[in-house]
């Protein structure tokens, strides 16, 4: 069931963290714009983790270590997980310990927020619900963020954020044209599709990790999803939604990567024409209009 929480105080005097002119691999800054982000948000900051794919008996790495260095001399508005802190069952324990010692070395205003992933098994879920505490675990529900017009949508199952719109529309939690900028956290990419349908201005997704072994930047043999070898990271539009997907973090079935290193973006959220003008024979499919 969908839980919407109310909004309470205003956007007036919202200060948007500052971010440093250079930020250290693997961190990215990238700048979103969108034309109904509301004044007042223009500048809002999101930290963007997805797919560690922590595995048993290593629930830590020089990289992880790394990472975490970074994040904690580093304050943004906002950071979202979207998914696969572990790789398989029996990774569990793996999986809790280093994702909560990461995310507790994210220094944020407003919170931090996270969805799962295919990868994510029940027993993770629901460990990570009472002991990853720092984190706000969506399960199908769309909130209110720091009585700001802003709401995160985040589905329990990685692949049916439809119902959870669905019932935000029946609670009144999803309107679209209500002045609430609305971010979908998905673990899915082609959740783009039914969020578009919503009018959600904004997806951030995982999954795909660039396609991890890539034969070029623009080439991907395999992106675990039904996005082709192009779209396997990037920022891409359809309609009026851009859907982020970056390179993530951690690596499935094989640990390497070629030509395809981590990635975790830091968004600035602006308020202006919408990235990605196509021709009209264009416009009616996904395309992507950042690449990475």
């Amino acid at each position: 069931m969908v839980r919407a929480m109310n909004l309470s105080g205003s956007v007036s005097g919202f200060k948007p963290a500052p971010l440093p002119g250079v930020v250290p691999a693997p961190l990215e800054v990238v700048e979103l714009n969108h034309p109904s982000l509301p004044g007042g948000l223009d500048g809002l900051t999101v930290l963007h983790i997805t797919d560690l794919h922590l595995r048993a008996g290593k629930p830590w790495s020089a990289w992880l270590d790394r990472l975490a260095g970074v994040l904690g001399g580093l304050e943004v508005d906002l950071a979202v997980f979207t998914g696969d802190a572990m790789n398989y069952p029996g990774d569990e324990d793996s999986a809790i310990e280093g994702t909560a010692k990461l995310l507790n070395a994210c220094r944020t205003r407003l919170g931090i927020f996270g969805i799962f992933g295919n990868h994510d098994s029940p027993v993770f879920r629901d460990r990570a619900v009472r002991e990853i505490t720092s984190a706000r675990w969506l399960r199908d529900e769309v909130v209110a963020v720091g009585g700001l017009p802003l709401r995160l949508v985040g589905p329990e199952d990685p692949e049916d954020l439809l119902h959870t719109l669905l019932d935000g529309v029946e609670t009144g939690a999803v309107r679209g044209s209500d002045g609430v900028f609305e971010i979908g956290l998905v673990h899915y990419p082609t959740e783009v599709y039914p969020a578009a349908e919503f009018g959600i201005p904004l997806v951030l997704a995982g999954h795909t990790h660039g396609g991890q072994i890539r034969v070029s930047a623009d080439f991907a043999p395999h992106t675990s999803s039904d996005l082709p070898g192009g779209l396997a990271s990037g920022v891409m539009r359809y309609r009026d939604t851009l859907v982020c997907v970056p390179r993530g973090l951690g690596e499935a079935v094989v640990e390497m990567r070629v030509n395809c290193t981590r990635q975790a973006p830091v968004y600035v959220l602006r308020r202006g024409p919408l990235l990605g003008g196509v021709s009209p024979s264009e416009a009616p499919r996904l395309h992507r209009v950042i690449r990475w």
